[in-house]
């Protein structure tokens, strides 16, 4: 089935810059003075000026104009009320500024008519008739602002706005041949535009077309009017309520039409009674026709209203705002698709008006397919804030962000509905907003403070630093700020072990004692310690010191001296132990006969150049500032430091390292950079337990699959510092976090990223199969 195409006009309620000039700012909110109730499309302007704005549905007005006019008098005005006027410089250093309308009663005694002349019939056709004297015949151009928003089954999918220019050639002045066309003659000139997703569900394509926006002009048709609706079709005219508009009477009158049972047209205009303008009109539009399953989709309702303003004799329109729904049925399929528009005009220009070039104007194609529509710029839009701040749009733009926040659609320029090569990109960028969304809220409810890093593919999906280092000096976090690893700095001691493997100095299953005769277990392996399987003891439990603080050198006289007992057979199960990285440390100084941190440093991370990652023992002066301190949080919601004692065991903990260091740390395992594959594989396989079961425990690393997935994990925990370490190799995702208080929520942070890293896997789709096939040595190591 080919895709509906829908066309949606492009509009807008704010006032624009004027170009070249010191732009000020007005803002507030219009409303009934006897009700308290908003007053909607209220006129707001400068008195004796073309420059102005309308209010909104909600009474909201923001109204930018040159600074120039500081010194002038601000006025508004709506049908029904008394004008106001304040001076603008009693209320601009006013954040917003609140205009009060007084209602104005109408008084029979004021107008005498006479009974032919209130037939409503013949007044709408005399307004018609003087079209040529109230409107301009000669080309005009009006700066505006557009927007349009639409949903998509209640929730809206689009939004775009723009400043414009519309240059009208023909102005009011067609010939009845040409109004019976109802072509749409003016020509638009992008001058700025921002755009946000268009990410609809169903199978259509929706797009831009400015022209669309201006055809709720309907006095643009008046000879159609006159020759159609007004000799034969309408079915019932009535004079509502007379009232007033900037001190003179107004008529309403009411119309409607039928065609049929296919359409239903209602509405209402305001009309002059000095000189017969139409200044407001009002349309319902209803269409009672079949919805077609491809192809355009017939409207079902069209709600416009239009307003017209004075200058210099003439009225220019001034306002539109209108809305459409329609239903079609798409692959058997029930939609409701609501299209809301509007175009506020804030200048006007009516003298030496030149034609735009054909650069300038818009194309009658969709703006998002040409990159010369992509004109955003972030310093342009920083005033506008109408839209982001107000209430009636907040929950428009709370679905507009479901998927990632409007600062970022508007960058990238939006995006249509995402073409199947597309969609991963628009995953990802969904992925990325939500993240950031729900993990700065983590941190602004003081769950955490650190560092988060999430890539999947290999690529950043989020990189943040929220928070302070050192909170005394208020010291921000970034890339470079080094976190105690606890006992993820095991891994460097395992990689130790791993190249001494591949130097041929040692063997995986060799037993302790060979390197470490002195220390009496016979059945302890090399293997054993690296997976903490050795049934070891940790040392905290050995009562060797009357504090916290232990050394290598007396861990290993104890060992030595003391000989403990073992908790479980070698190989038997898994449980956690200090010792053993401890010992394993010592066999890497007797095998290399040169200090284990001087080892460490030379072969992993001088050659991965990771130049912040150090034992504490060696921290240096000159980066103490990149060093994060540890706190806890106090009943009175203060942090206060926590003191670390003077550990100075190396090989099972103590190393501070960076993210971008660990990132770098993490990654070296899809390449050969540090480790031959044959050396390091070993080390990420589940080892075999006594009874025959396999461990989940890898050399340094947890081991798990997760729907076909082969992940490994560590966690680090040491007074204050809680850290993860998470990679799935099959996806080639990597989560990192780092954080520096005793308050922080990692396991809920990993459920939240994981969560939404797998949404599609908890959604039910489906990983493809694993295919099992020969593979060259590169593609080898990228799968541990």
């Amino acid at each position: 089935m080919r895709p509906l195409v829908l066309t949606f006009v492009l509009l807008c309620v704010l006032l624009g810059k004027v170009s070249g000039q010191e732009s000020s700012v007005i803002s507030g909110i219009v409303l009934d003075d006897a009700t308290g109730e908003p007053i909607a499309f209220a006129n707001v302007a400068i008195a004796g000026q073309v420059l102005g704005t309308v209010a909104n549905v909600a009474g909201e007005y923001e109204f930018h104009f040159p600074s120039k006019f500081l010194g002038d008098t601000l006025v508004a005005s709506s049908i029904g009320y008394h004008n106001f006027s304040v001076p603008i410089e009693d209320i601009f250093d006013r954040r917003r500024y609140t205009i009060r309308l007084k209602q104005r009663a109408y008084n029979l005694d004021e107008l005498v008519v006479k009974p032919e002349d209130v037939v409503a019939r013949d007044i709408l056709s005399s307004a018609l008739d003087r079209v040529a004297e109230n409107y301009p015949q000669e080309p005009y151009l009006i700066e505006g602002f557009y927007r349009e928003y639409f949903r998509e089954n209640g929730v809206y999918v689009g939004l775009a706005e723009a400043a414009v220019d519309i240059l009208d050639e023909a102005a009011y002045n067609l010939s009845e041949e040409e109004e019976e066309q109802a072509s749409v003659d003016e020509t638009i000139r992008i001058k700025q535009i921002r755009v946000s997703d268009i990410y609809n569900k169903g199978n259509y394509v929706l797009y831009i077309a400015l022209q669309d926006a201006l055809s709720g002009d309907l006095l643009k048709n008046f000879a159609f009017w006159k020759n159609f609706f007004l000799k034969d079709k309408l079915t019932q005219t009535s004079l509502g309520e007379m009232t007033f508009f900037e001190d003179t009477q107004v008529y309403c009158v009411n119309f409607s039409y039928k065609k049929g049972r296919k359409q239903d047209l209602k509405g209402k205009a305001y009309i002059r009674t000095d000189d017969l303008a139409i200044i407001h009109l009002e349309t319902t539009t209803k269409s009672f026709e079949r919805e077609k399953l491809i192809g355009p989709a017939t409207p079902k309702e069209t709600i416009n209203v239009v307003k017209y303003k004075k200058h210099n004799g003439k009225y220019f329109l001034n306002y539109i705002n209108s809305s459409t729904t329609i239903e079609p049925r798409i692959e058997k399929e029930n939609y409701e698709l609501i299209f809301s528009a509007e175009l506020a005009v804030n200048n006007l220009q009516i003298d030496d008006v030149v034609p735009f070039s054909p650069e300038d104007r818009v194309l009658e194609s969709s703006i998002f397919y040409l990159p010369r529509y992509q004109s955003y710029d972030p310093e342009f839009w920083k005033d506008y804030q109408l839209f982001e701040n107000s209430k009636n749009y907040e929950h428009i733009v709370k679905d507009l962000e479901t998927h990632h926040s409007l600062d970022h659609q508007y960058e990238s320029h939006g995006k249509l509905k995402a073409a199947p090569e597309d969609d991963q990109e628009i995953k990802q960028i969904e992925k990325a907003f939500l993240l950031n969304k729900l993990l700065n809220q983590m941190y602004e409810s003081g769950k955490f403070n650190g560092s988060i890093l999430v890539m999947e593919n290999q690529q950043d999906l989020v990189r943040l630093h929220l928070g302070a280092g050192q909170f005394e000096t208020n010291r921000e976090l970034n890339d470079d700020s080094m976190y105690h690893l606890g006992d993820i700095s095991e891994q460097f001691t395992a990689a130790a072990i791993m190249l001494l493997r591949q130097d041929g100095l040692l063997d995986y299953d060799d037993p302790i004692k060979k390197y470490l005769p002195k220390v009496k277990y016979k059945n302890v392996t090399i293997r054993n310690l690296l997976s903490h399987c050795s049934g070891l003891a940790d040392y905290t439990m050995w009562g060797i010191s009357n504090d916290r603080d232990f050394s290598n050198a007396s861990v290993m006289r104890h060992l030595r001296n003391e000989q403990p007992g073992l908790l479980f057979t070698p190989g038997r199960k898994y449980e956690h132990s200090n010792t053993n990285y401890v010992v394993l440390a010592a066999i890497v100084e007797i095998l290399t006969e040169q200090p284990y941190l001087d080892f460490v440093r030379e072969r992993i991370f001088e050659p991965l150049e990771m130049r912040h990652c150090f034992h504490i023992s060696e921290f240096p002066d000159t980066l103490s500032h990149l060093r994060t301190m540890a706190y806890s949080k106090g009943a009175s919601d203060n942090y206060r430091p926590i003191d670390q004692g003077k550990p100075s065991t190396y090989g099972d903990l103590h190393y501070f390292c960076s993210m971008k260091d660990l990132v770098t740390w993490e990654q070296s395992f899809y390449t050969e950079a540090i480790l031959e594959e044959g050396s390091f594989i070993q080390g990420f396989r589940p080892g075999k337990l006594v009874a025959e079961e396999k461990a989940n425990t890898g050399f340094a690393w947890l081991l798990k699959r997760a729907n076909g997935r082969r992940v490994q994990f560590a966690r680090g925990s040491e007074k204050g510092f809680e850290c993860l370490l998470f990679r799935d190799v099959t996806e080639k995702n990597t989560i990192i976090i780092l954080n520096n208080t005793d308050i922080a929520y990692i396991r809920e942070m990993e459920k939240i990223i994981t969560d939404i890293l797998y949404a599609d896997e908890q959604k039910g789709t489906k990983r493809p199969g694993l295919v099992k096939a020969s593979r060259s040595k590169s593609e080898k190591v990228n799968s541990y």
